[in-house]
């Protein structure tokens, strides 16, 4: 189960000060119990999370105002993979490996 602590820690990473949906102490103490307590792993979820929730937003240009909207999916994303760069044995343990292929000689 995740301390107080441990989720205190996960809501700076992922920039999230309130206990509010999507991101409720509940929710991300079930998030750090599912990668055994894995910061990076957790925090590389969340952003993913985040990423998602952006993909639909559009960029916006009224007049001489401009909102580049969809500048945030990429940003979630730029950030997910930042914590994925981590080395988390819990996210790196689920992705294929391969060896070097030896030729007979």
């Amino acid at each position: 189960m995740a301390t107080v602590q441990e989720i205190a820690d996960l809501r700076i990473l992922i920039n999230e000060s309130e206990d509010a949906e999507p991101f409720t102490d509940v929710r991300l103490g079930l998030t750090l119990d599912g990668v055994d307590g894995d910061q990076s792993a957790a925090a590389a979820i969340a952003w993913r999370q985040k990423a998602a929730s952006y993909a639909d937003l559009v960029n916006v240009k009224e007049g001489q105002s401009q909102r580049d909207l969809g500048a945030l999916y990429k940003q979630a994303m730029d950030m997910a993979n930042s914590f994925d760069a981590n080395g988390s044995a819990v996210l790196t343990a689920a992705r294929p490996r391969t060896r070097a292929i030896v030729r007979p000689e």
